[in-house]
This record gives C-alpha cells, sequence and structure tokens, in this order.
C-alpha cells in the first residue's frame, strides 16, 4: 500500500521532528552565500580570501561526516543531531560579534562541524523509523523540507545585510528553539527502534551494517556511483561560494538579487528532483537524460559566469539544476544490483554526495583564481577558473557514468 502524507505527518511526531531539524542543515552554505561580497568590506579582506568562509565550513564537514555516523552508532541518534544544532547555530551567531576574519573562520570551522551532524543524522533516523516505499515517501518530504529552506533563508539573508552585515547571521537563532523541540519531544530511534516499526539497532545489527558497507565499498561501480555523486554538488559549491561576488562586483546588483538567484536555483533543484521519475520513464536507459543533465549543469554555470551583466544569468540556475532533479536517477543507472534504490538510502549510508571532492571546490576555487588574477583582471579569473570548474566536473561526472554502467553488478561478477 502506497503510504500517504497524513499517514506520515498524522501518526509520527518523531519524524515531524526530524523534518523540522533538516531545515537547520542546509543552510549553513545557503545563507553566507548571497552576502558574501558585503563581508569582504565588514572584515577587511579580498573577494577571494572571503571565500575562506565557505571552504572552512565544508572543510569541517569533509573531516566529521564520516565520524558522524560512528558516534550515532554508539551514543544515539538524539545527542548527536541537539548538539549538531547547538554548535551551528551558537558558531553562526557568535559571527555577528566579531570583525576579526580569523575567529569568523574559525567559528565557521566549528559551524560547518555542527552541521555535518544534522542532514546524515535525519536521513539515518528515517531509515530507523521506516523500510522500503515508507522511507521513500519520508526521505522525499525531508528533500522537500530542505529545499523549501534553501529557498527562503538566502532571500532573507540578502535583504537582511542590504540594513547591517551583522543581520543575516541572526537568522542562525533560530536552531535554539528547533533543539530544545528535539530535546525534549524526539524519542530515541537508534537503539529503540522506531515507533512505526523501525529497525532495532542492536550491535549485532550495527556490526554487520558496517560489514555490508565495507562490502559495497570494496566493488568498482558503488565507488563510481559515489565519485560521480561529488561532480555536480562541486559547481554547486563553486556556485554558492562566488554568485555574490559575480552578482555584486560584476554586475552592479545587490546581494538581495544574490539571494534572490540562490533562491531560485535552490527552488529549481527540488523541482527537477520530484520530475526525475518521469523523466526516467521516457528513456530506456537512464544514461542518456543523465549524460543530457551533466551537460545542461555545465551550460548553466558557464552562462552564469561568462555573462553576468545579462538577464541570461537569472536562468542560468534553473538551467544547471535539471541535472540536479536528473542526478537522482544515478543510482537507477549505475546500481549495484541492477535495482534502484533510493538515491539518498546508498549515497548516505556509505557518505554524503556532498564528498570530499565537492567540498574541496570552493578552496580550490579561490587558490586558482589567486594565481590567475595578476595576469587576468579579477573578473576575468573568475570566469576562467569557473569554465574550467565546468568542463572538469561535467567531464568527469560523464565519465563516471560510463565507467559504472560497464562495472559489473553487484552478485555478477566473475
Amino acid at each position: 500500500m502506497r503510504p500517504t502524507l497524513s499517514a506520515l505527518f498524522g501518526a509520527e511526531r518523531n519524524f515531524q521532528i526530524l523534518v523540522l531539524a533538516n531545515t537547520t542543515g542546509p543552510i549553513g552554505l545557503v545563507l553566507l552565500s548571497p552576502v558574501l561580497d558585503s563581508l569582504t568590506d565588514a572584515f577587511g579582506v579580498s573577494p577571494v580570501d572571503v571565500g575562506l568562509l565557505m571552504s572552512a565550513y565544508t572543510a569541517a564537514m569533509i573531516l566529521a561526516i564520516p565520524v558522524v555516523g560512528v558516534l550515532s552508532e554508539r551514543y544515539g541518534r538524539k545527542p548527536i543531531l541537539v548538539g549538531g544544532i547547538l554548535l551551528s547555530g551558537t558558531a553562526g551567531v557568535a559571527i555577528a560579534f566579531t570583525t576579526e576574519f580569523r575567529i569568523a573562520v574559525a567559528l565557521r570551522l566549528l559551524q560547518g562541524f555542527g552541521g555535518s551532524a544534522i542532514v546524515p543524522t535525519v536521513i539515518t533516523s528515517i531509515g530507523d523509523l521506516y523500510e522500503e516505499a515508507k522511507e521513500a515517501t519520508a526521505q522525499g518530504i525531508r528533500f522537500t523540507s530542505s529545499g523549501v529552506a534553501q529557498a527562503v533563508v538566502p532571500l532573507l539573508g540578502g535583504v537582511l545585510v542590504g540594513f547591517a552585515w551583522q543581520y543575516p547571521f541572526f537568522l542562525y537563532l533560530l536552531a535554539f528553539p528547533i533543539a530544545a523541540v528535539v530535546y525534549l519531544n524526539f524519542d530515541e530511534t537508534g537503539s529503540t527502534g522506531g515507533a512505526a516499526g523501525g529497525t532495532d539497532r542492536t550491535p549485532e545489527r550495527t556490526d554487520a551494517s558496517q560489514a555490508s558497507i565495507r562490502e559495497l565499498l570494496a566493488h568498482r561501480r558503488v565507488v563510481t556511483v559515489i565519485a560521480g555523486c561529488a561532480m555536480p554538488a562541486a559547481v554547486w559549491v563553486g556556485f554558492l561560494t562566488y554568485v555574490s561576488i559575480v552578482v555584486v562586483q560584476f554586475r552592479g546588483w545587490t546581494a538581495a538579487h544574490a539571494g534572490a538567484l540562490v533562491s531560485l536555483a535552490s527552488l529549481a533543484i527540488a523541482a527537477s528532483f520530484t520530475q526525475a521519475g518521469r523523466i526516467a520513464g521516457r528513456f530506456e536507459s537512464r544514461l542518456s537524460p543523465l549524460v543530457a543533465g551533466h551537460l545542461a549543469l555545465g551550460s548553466g554555470f558557464v552562462v552564469g559566469c561568462s555573462s553576468p551583466g545579462s538577464r541570461r544569468c537569472w536562468s542560468a540556475p534553473c538551467w544547471s539544476a535539471w541535472e540536479w532533479g536528473s542526478r537522482c536517477l544515478f543510482t537507477g543507472v549505475t546500481s549495484p544490483t541492477g535495482a534502484p534504490p533510493p538515491p539518498w538510502t546508498t549515497r548516505q549510508r556509505l557518505g554524503d554526495g556532498r564528498s570530499p571532492p565537492a567540498h574541496r571546490n570552493a578552496g580550490g576555487d579561490g587558490a586558482a583564481i589567486a594565481v590567475a588574477t595578476p595576469s587576468l583582471s579579477f573578473q576575468r579569473a573568475v570566469q576562467t577558473v569557473g569554465l574550467g570548474v565546468a568542463l572538469i566536473a561535467v567531464g568527469a561526472g560523464i565519465a563516471t557514468l560510463f565507467v559504472a554502467r560497464a562495472a559489473p553488478r553487484l552478485g555478477h561478477e566473475h
């Protein structure tokens, strides 16, 4: 029987709380994105250096995400989730009270550690509560909540920074009431199982799960899928890091316009994600829409970087977002068993799709721009590096599609 929204929201308090907690995860990057250019004067740094505020956050996630799963298995989902929300909110708000750039970078590092504990723990907790079709529906609702948060918060941040650079950071205060709700009302799922007949997290089951993950990672097809998931995310991180620079400095618009662009991109990603099933149904193979999606991603990013003074920069995020929607087909194209599980399941169990190659992108972009600026103008350096990132990410992403498709499926090795 197909699960309904009323069945999920009407009966499961834990699920409602997880959806609420999930909204605090994605805003760590998207809130700062439209206001970065405004922070150059506040902290007395160059547009290249201000990107470190994004790099510090993502670097922390590289280090922490693999550890979060182990900690949540040992100490439970609830303390990790509450601690992550509180750390992320506290560090985020604290940035408003300093003008020392090194302190701000350190706070962003702490915020990244906190943020890394939110979404992976929420995803795993939903997996504790539900199985199969019901989990797929629940994860889809979770993704929608992320899309709403990523659409609303950047727009608010872009408007608030017009009054004072500190104001956007006060949006992180929302983390405290949400953490209180989780602490007071969330029932631990990690050791006792979900109220809806979820998984019993016994030591034996945990050991079996970890052994299963190690077995999966031994297969070339699975490793290629994980690498492929990171490629589009690298372009997304680059977009978030430099959209305010492109819009404000190159076009002469405002931070509010940058916030609107990020919101537009987030809405387009959420909308295209919902159409992935229909896209798949129109093709015999999922390889074709995925290749087209990667090309759309690269085209949109290049258009946004190369023509910041054109109306086309408004359409670029939407064009790029189609790739993100079709990307959720990736697991089906390259599924180790041939059967397409929900895309979040394998990816999040093995490691978040926003993986190290993606997270390193912000820092790598900044270094490349700094090297290129003396020879080119700053604008040309940003555009050239953006073009390079798009070509490399899209080319590598398409390559992983063909490598994964050619690799033997699990259970079919010779």
